[in-house]
């Protein structure tokens, strides 16, 4: 089998051989149709290969446009994607045969073997597209992608590894130093060891020397120990680059590995603001976001899964967006070093639009019964709670004081739907006939106001400020909805919003006030989170 199928008319045979011999000179197996071995037929043995070929070069000139053999070999090369042409002449278009003008060809007629020609370098090009795999070319990228950052690793820690050796030189060359003034100071002490009086009285100038000379004794010794610091990087900077070339070097013979590791990040990764400010608005927009898609697909009537209709619109909008939420949260919580507080919001603004989307898509489905929609929330609220002890416990237990309150708000949520659309469903009322809903509302709060409650008291030792308040947060909004419901349920409608909003906004000022001063006499504003 050949690399190449030459293709040119008889009368330009020394006309190419000269890239003929370039192209076998740079190692490529050519066929140019010198000899037709004895007993083939000419024409199954020139087709054999042609097919066979990896390449067909076609050398237009005057004489290979008007050859019918030349012509039929490049229509069949075309029609096979193997087509390289190239011009040894100017032609005119309508000197091509029919629809071979258009694939582009290098146009080399005076080319007299220079390798260096743009032509030239533009031919071989195309012949390597040709008998190159498409694979190879990309796995050829990538690793060339390797080499360029495994250099760049490498040439940062020699950069290191020679910084260290410079400072140790300069220590060296302190201690040096040293050593030549003790011997000095030693010097002067024994000179004046000669002179000292009779008397034995002291002598301030040796005093001073002795001195002097205890305090360079300490400094040689610290600064050998940090020599002695300094030579162990530079021994475990050289382990690293050795590592690093065998690495690199056994790369290049083992095939490439995907990890596989899809676990959640490890409690204590360091966080990022702007990290953390998307988690945070990816929380807060999700309501408006999911009514602002409701809304929009409503309007437009776009329902995939039925006829045209409003209703039909509303709940392809949630549930498109709920997948494509889910989507990019599931992403960015792959992504190395996100903390435990961007999964919970993450996991929070994914649970309000799957319960919000499987409410709509109960509804949707049976619009005409009163319990699709109750249906649909309870599912939706039961799977958010359960997807949300999936996700804390997937965290092994070690959750600070803010994640477990972010996580109390969602689980806190998710039974209140639970609770409310149970209410529903059975059709129960504490306040009378007719007053589920009041009821629901009611029950919901109520379960949100006592797990909070029983938050605070079961963390008030180690509470800090920040969960201290979201979890007053979590209880005010469980007061404003439960309070002005107590109202509507008891026959007091009209009282529910001037009367019922303001004691329910005392009540949860009065909480925060309290829990303010009980963090404040603990001294709990630190920022520290257990």
């Amino acid at each position: 089998m050949s690399d190449i199928f030459f293709s040119y008319s008889s009368k330009d045979r020394e006309r190419v051989r000269v890239f003929h011999d370039a192209l076998v000179a740079r190692g490529f197996t050519v066929f140019w149709d010198q000899a037709v071995p004895t007993g083939t037929d000419w024409d199954t043995w020139i087709r054999r290969q042609l097919n066979d070929s990896k390449c067909a070069l076609v050398a237009w000139s005057a004489h290979s446009v008007v050859s019918d053999n030349v012509r039929h070999e490049a229509t069949i090369a075309r029609q096979q994607n193997k087509l390289v042409p190239m011009l040894l002449e100017a032609l005119t278009p309508d000197q091509f045969p029919m629809g071979l003008y258009a694939v582009q060809g290098a146009n080399l007629p005076a080319w007299s073997g220079d390798t260096e020609h743009p032509e030239w370098l533009k031919l071989l090009t195309q012949i390597e597209a040709k008998l190159m795999p498409p694979w190879v070319g990309r796995k050829i990228d990538t690793l060339d992608a390797e080499l360029v950052a495994e250099r760049t690793r490498r040439e940062a820690a020699e950069s290191r590894a020679q910084t260290l050796r410079e400072q140790i030189a300069k220590e060296a060359k302190a201690q040096q130093d040293l050593r030549h003034e003790r011997d000095q100071a030693l010097h002067d002490i024994g000179a004046l060891k000669a002179r000292i009086e009779p008397a034995g009285q002291p002598n301030p100038q040796v005093t001073e020397l002795l001195q002097r000379l205890r305090t360079l004794e300490v400094e040689r010794d610290r600064l050998a120990q940090e020599a002695g610091l300094s030579r162990d990087k530079v021994a475990a900077l050289e382990r690293t680059i050795d590592d690093l070339r065998k690495k690199r070097r056994s790369s290049a013979d083992q095939p490439e590995t995907v990890s596989a590791s899809a676990d959640f990040p490890r409690h204590g990764a360091v966080p990022d603001n702007r990290r953390t400010a998307r988690a945070i608005t990816f929380a807060a927009v999700m309501p408006f976001l999911l009514i602002g898609m409701g809304a929009l697909f409503g309007s437009m009537r776009l329902n995939l899964f039925g006829p045209s209709s409003t209703d039909g619109g509303m709940v392809t909008g949630l549930l498109l967006t709920m997948f494509l939420v889910t989507a990019f949260a599931i992403l960015q919580l792959r992504r190395e070093g996100t903390t435990g507080h961007e999964t919970a919001l993450y996991w929070l603004g994914c649970g309000i639009a799957g319960v919000a989307a499987l409410t709509a898509l109960a509804y949707g489905v049976n619009p005409t019964s009163r319990s699709s929609g109750p249906v649909g929330l309870e599912i939706g609220s039961l799977l958010a709670l359960l997807s949300g002890g999936v996700v804390a416990g997937r965290r092994g237990g070690k959750l600070s004081g803010v994640e477990i309150a972010l996580f109390w708000v969602g689980a806190s949520l998710a039974l209140a739907g639970a609770v409310f659309a149970l209410i529903l469903l059975t059709g129960s009322s504490w306040f009378g006939p007719y007053e589920q809903a009041s009821t629901g509302f009611f029950a919901a709060a109520a379960v949100v106001l006592l797990s909070g409650m029983v938050m605070l008291y079961r963390r008030r030792a180690v509470l800090r400020t920040v969960d201290g308040a979201i979890y007053w947060a979590g209880c005010s909004l469980a007061l404003v909805a439960g309070i002005p419901a107590f109202f509507v349920g008891t026959g007091l409608r009209a009282t529910a919003i001037p009367v019922g909003l303001p004691i329910a906004a005392l009540v949860s000022a009065a909480m925060g006030l309290a829990l303010y001063l009980a963090l404040r006499k603990r001294g709990a504003s630190k920022r520290q989170y257990p």
